[in-house]
């Protein structure tokens, strides 16, 4: 496969190393082009090559580069620039590439309502819709960031009338909302609306319906020839509603259900989107970046995911199922570490970067060895437990970075991100941290009742696939921290795939 070395700057491309099935997905000719796999595969490296070959087709050739969060947009761009794009290839992740368009549709820039006084506004609608006397509906006592979800979800899917909502199938939310709960859930959602109305403000998810009511049809100044999006399957259905019009020659998405992190469930050719007759599906099956070690231990974890259904079309090629191969590469067996509290594990952490970083990583080309300091990545699920860490990193002169809103992921160094931002990215090493009860994962609120039990498990669903990104991002060692209540997810894996005992904390008071 293809690799990007980083050095100075620099990008040192092995040409030859692109695969037969790589090299297919970047030369196909056609109008629809899905590509799919396993973390690891090199989508978003034939994403972006091929973006560079569409660019050549003629020209004026305008390609237009989509992702679902700014993390990536970044590193996606980094990549084309160092690869020679030139500005008639734009890369941009949805909200962004929206809140341009919704500005010029509107005559003046969205105010974007804060998530503070959003929340505020829906327990307040919450709260108001409680009955004065007798028991309330067990709907009321969800806890607030699912209603706030709930919102997300109905906008994300254009649910924007109550019969739309009555009748909506709840893929990825529980199927359990009975008619009258749904009511109530609506006249909050309604009520909600009504407050951004008044207050002349917009939330993130009404950009695309902004667009989908003010685009009939798509303006011809916001079309391209070729566009390609990648890990679409965290963009809502409205917002791949109103980027699916805008390619005049060429549409490419890449795609992987296993990741899949957001609650929503669509179909591609309700998208307009066919890779079944005029278009194609192409499913790379070999993880290149990370170790048959870690391979195996992420594919444990991943045969409890009961949203992953092998009958889509990411998952078979020409109607047959494609199976995965196992990656070439060995590496060290990923480590699950027990620390006793907070202040424990950032010590572990300081005792691991220390014996990660004793050596340079060498990486062979074909020419001259590149000698390379470790890109180090340390994930969380919030960007507060990463926080808890970055004084004591900065103590010990480990100059982590952020990669939040921007921060070059690829460049050598201590990187710190969440399990969400980390979609795409990839490091020699990866600390994931704070995998105990009540962090990982967070609190579920309050039980819910027999009929509605389904959402548990959607929920926890997402948050095993967030798991399963996090441990896939390393192109080598793994470890995985807790505390003395272990997230449940670690009882999930296969126990003959990692190992307790750290030889590289040995003669450490830091190792329990």
């Amino acid at each position: 496969m293809i690799g990007v070395l980083w050095k100075a700057g620099c990008t040192v491309v092995e040409e030859r190393s692109w695969t037969v099935r790589q090299r297919e997905c970047i030369d196909y000719a056609g109008p629809h082009l899905l590509v799919t796999g396993p973390p690891g595969t090199g989508k978003t490296l034939v994403l972006l090559k091929r973006a560079l070959r569409l660019r050549q087709t003629a020209p004026d050739a305008r390609v237009l580069v989509v992702t679902y969060n700014k993390t990536l947009a970044q590193y996606a761009g980094d990549q084309l620039r160092l690869n020679g794009a030139d500005d008639r290839v734009t890369v941009t992740h949805f909200h962004r590439w929206a809140y341009r368009w919704v500005a010029k549709t509107l005559g003046r820039p969205p105010q974007v309502i804060a998530e503070a006084d959003r929340l505020a506004v829906v327990r307040r609608l919450v709260d108001a819709a409680r009955p004065t006397g007798g028991n309330a509906p067990a709907v009321l006592s969800r806890p607030l960031d699912w209603w706030r979800d709930e919102v997300d979800w109905m906008k994300g899917n254009a649910l924007v009338t109550w019969e739309q909502y009555l009748q909506a199938e709840r893929s990825g939310r529980g199927q359990g909302l009975h008619a009258a709960a749904r009511q109530l859930v609506w006249q909050v959602f309604a009520g909600y609306q009504e407050a951004l109305d008044r207050g002349g403000l917009v939330d993130f998810r009404d950009f695309a319906l902004v667009l989908l009511r003010a685009w009939t049809p798509t303006p011809d100044s916001a079309r391209v020839t070729h566009l390609l999006i990648d890990e679409a399957q965290d963009l809502r259905p409205a917002d791949l509603r109103v980027l699916m019009p805008l390619a005049r020659e060429s549409t490419t998405v890449v795609a992987d259900r296993s990741q899949k992190i957001y609650s929503s469930s669509f179909a591609w050719r309700d998208l307009g989107f066919e890779v079944r007759g005029g278009g194609r599906a192409k499913r790379l099956t070999k993880s290149y970046r990370t170790t048959r070690e870690v391979a195996r231990l992420a594919a444990s974890l991943r045969q409890r995911d009961p949203l992953v259904r092998q009958g889509d079309p990411d998952f078979v090629e020409h109607g047959t199922l494609v199976e995965e191969e196992a990656p070439d590469r060995e590496g060290p067996l990923p480590v699950v570490i027990a620390t006793r509290d907070a202040q424990h594990e950032t010590l572990v952490v300081l005792r691991l970067l220390s014996h990660l970083l004793q050596e340079p990583l060498t990486v062979p080309t074909s020419s001259a060895p590149l000698t390379l300091t470790l890109t180090i990545g340390i994930l969380a699920r919030t960007w507060e437990t990463l926080g808890r860490l970055e004084p004591a990193l900065r103590a010990r002169q480990f100059a982590p970075m952020f990669l939040r809103d921007e921060g070059a992921a690829a460049s050598p160094g201590v990187k710190l991100v969440t399990f969400h931002a980390a979609k795409g990215l990839e490091f020699d090493a990866v600390l994931v941290v704070g995998l105990s009860e009540g962090l990982f994962p967070p609190p579920l609120g309050p039980l819910l009742v027999a009929d509605e039990g389904e959402l548990e498990a959607d929920v926890l669903s997402i948050e095993r696939r967030l798991l399963y990104v996090a441990m896939t991002r390393t192109r080598g060692a793994l470890y995985l921290l807790h505390g003395q209540r272990p997230s449940r997810f670690l009882a999930e894996l296969d126990p003959t795939c990692f190992r307790r005992t750290a030889p590289e904390l040995s003669g450490s008071d830091d190792h329990s």
